[in-house]
């Protein structure tokens, strides 16, 4: 209940996606996802850069929390016509570039704590742009904390060996085949 993410294009040229994970389960989790996510919604369009966006959220989000929930959030406004990205990330995982040959590695955020527990918490951009046939993964700890009826976890080399394979795929074949491995491996 307490995984989100969301998309929307902020004008013709400019994506905007956000992807996060809330602190505990159930039903405060929802509700406290369902809060992240409208101010997403709400916050933005009128954000200048993802750090500033992450940062707006996180003050609203400490303001009334006496349960000290948070949420990590990773943040990123695609500009698709010329392939550049700028991301922030509030705690959560690196996100993880395929490239065409099949190597895969973290793309480094300086980010800041999770959202909604540090009031006055800075976030950093980083500037990437993508080559052509280029995959950016975005992903929350239930993929790497998967695990199969040994109680072994799906781990970060079995992601990074997944997605190995779908070097060079479009985007939709690189989920579709990450997801393959990862129900192979939890078997049921």
């Amino acid at each position: 209940g307490g995984d989100l993410y969301d998309y929307f294009f902020l004008d013709d040229v400019n994506f905007l996606f956000v992807i996060g994970d809330v602190s505990d389960k159930g039903v405060a989790a929802a509700l406290f996802m369902v809060r992240g996510r409208t101010l997403v919604r709400s916050l933005g369009p009128s954000a200048s850069d993802p750090a500033s966006l992450l940062k707006a959220i996180n003050l609203s989000l400490c303001d009334d929390n006496p349960s000290c929930m948070f949420v990590t959030l990773a943040c990123a406004i695609l500009s698709i016509d010329r392939g550049e990205m700028i991301l922030a990330s509030g705690g959560h995982e690196h996100p993880l570039l395929l490239s065409e040959d099949g190597g895969v590695e973290a793309v480094k955020i300086e980010g800041g704590p999770a959202l909604g527990l540090i009031p006055d918490a800075e976030f950093d951009n980083v500037h990437l742009k993508l080559q052509p046939h280029q995959s950016i993964v975005f992903y929350t700890d239930g993929i790497p904390e998967a695990c199969n009826r040994a109680e072994q976890r799906f781990g970060e080399g079995r992601l990074a060996e997944a997605l190995r394979l779908q070097a060079g795929r479009e985007p939709v074949e690189v989920v579709n085949g990450l997801l393959h491995s990862l129900r192979e491996f939890v078997d049921g």
